[in-house]
C-alpha cells in the first residue's frame, strides 16, 4: 500500500517516505501492546543465557570454527545484499511497485519451499542442507552483471525475477540451517547462549560486509570491462556478451568470496554419524538430475507439439491436392 501511495498520490519526496516510517513505526507500537497481553506460559529455565560462560563456550573448536564460517559467508553475501534495490531502480529503471512485487516474489517463494528444506535436513544433516543453499546464493549473484550488457535489454525482468526468486528459496534454507547447526553443536545449558552467539556472528557478518561493500562501490564506480563480439556487413554490428561495470564488480566480488568460504564448513563435523561432504554432493546431483528431468520433459513436450503441428500441415496439403 505504501508502494503504491507514493508511486501514484505523491511526488515522491522524502516527506513521502517519512509518513510511511512514522505509521510503520505506530503500527508495531499497536502490535506490541497487544502481544503484551498474551500470557507466557511459566518456565522453569533461566531468563536470558548466561554470558558468563563463552569463554568455556569457545573452548569448543567446532563451535569457533562455525562462527567463523557463519560470519565469513554472511560477510561476503552482505558485500552485495544492499545494493539490490539501488540497482533496480537506478540502473534498471524499475519502480517502487515492481520492487515490492519482487520482494513479495522473494518472500512467498521462501514460505513455499521451507518444508522442503527441512526435508533436507532431516535426510542429509543441515550442514550439507546450509552448504548448498550458499551455492545457490552465490551463482544466483553472477546473474546481475547480465541484467544490463550494457543497459537494461528485454530479458532483464526475467533475469531479475529469476534472481528473486532463487534468492527467497535459498536464504531460508541457510537460517534454518545455521541456526540449527548451532544448536546441534551444543546441546544441553549452552545451547541458547550458542544460539545468541551464532545470531550476533550473523549481525556482525552482515554489518561489516554492508561497510565493506560501500566502501568498495566508490571505486568499483570507475571501471568497467567488456567483452563483444563485432560482425562487420554494411555497417558494424557490436553484441555484448558480457560488460561489467560499477556494482557488477561487487556482485562478482561476493559470489566468488562466498564461494570460496564455503570450505571452511569442511573443517568440523556437526553429526559424527553422517558423511556430511557425501551427502552433500549428492544434494547437489541430486539438484542437477532434476534439472536435466526437468529440461528433458520440457525437450519433450515442445517437440511433440511441433511434430502434431507438422502432421497436420502435411494432411492440409494432402488434403488440398
Amino acid at each position: 500500500f505504501v508502494a503504491l501511495y507514493i508511486e501514484f498520490f505523491t511526488d515522491g519526496s522524502f516527506l513521502s517516505y517519512d509518513a510511511s516510517v512514522v505509521l510503520a513505526s505506530l503500527l508495531g507500537l499497536i502490535g506490541l501492546f497487544f502481544l503484551a497481553r498474551i500470557p507466557e506460559p511459566a518456565s522453569s529455565m533461566h531468563l536470558a543465557p548466561d554470558f558468563s560462560n563463552i569463554g568455556n563456550v569457545f573452548k569448543n573448536g567446532d563451535i569457533k570454527k562455525h562462527l567463523l564460517s557463519i560470519f565469513s559467508v554472511y560477510f561476503a553475501l552482505n558485500l552485495s545484499f544492499p545494493f539490490f534495490v539501488y540497482y533496480l531502480i537506478v540502473n534498471l529503471g524499475f519502480s517502487l511497485i515492481s520492487v515490492f512485487l519482487l520482494s513479495a516474489l522473494s518472500q512467498f517463494s521462501t514460505i513455499v519451499f521451507l518444508p522442503l528444506w527441512g526435508r533436507l535436513i532431516d535426510s542429509y544433516g543441515a550442514k550439507a542442507t546450509l552448504k548448498f543453499a550458499v551455492k545457490i546464493i552465490a551463482f544466483s549473484l553472477l546473474i546481475w552483471p547480465f541484467t544490463t550488457l550494457p543497459y537494461k535489454h528485454f530479458l532483464s525482468v526475467f533475469l531479475v525475477s529469476i534472481f528473486y526468486f532463487l534468492i527467497g528459496v535459498s536464504v531460508g534454507g541457510l537460517n534454518l540451517a545455521s541456526g540449527l547447526i548451532a544448536y546441534y553443536l551444543v546441546r544441553g545449558d549452552e545451547d541458547r547462549l550458542v544460539l545468541s552467539l551464532n545470531d550476533v556472528f550473523v549481525s556482525i557478518g552482515s554489518f561489516s560486509g554492508s561497510l565493506v561493500g560501500a566502501l568498495l562501490s566508490v571505486p568499483f564506480g570507475f571501471l568497467e570491462l567488456s567483452l563483444t563480439l563485432n560482425v562487420d556487413f554494411s555497417r558494424i554490428l557490436t553484441f555484448y556478451i558480457i560488460d561489467l561495470k560499477g556494482l557488477d564488480f561487487l556482485f562478482v566480488l561476493s559470489s566468488l568470496l562466498t564461494l570460496s568460504f564455503l570450505s571452511f564448513f569442511s573443517k568440523y563435523k556437526v553429526d559424527v554419524n553422517l558423511d556430511e561432504e557425501k551427502n552433500y554432493y549428492e544434494i547437489v546431483y541430486g539438484f542437477k538430475r532434476t534439472v536435466r528431468t526437468f529440461r528433458s520433459q520440457i525437450t519433450l513436450i515442445i517437440n511433440g507439439k511441433t511434430k502434431r503441428r507438422n502432421s497436420k500441415r502435411v494432411i492440409k496439403v494432402q488434403s488440398s491436392r
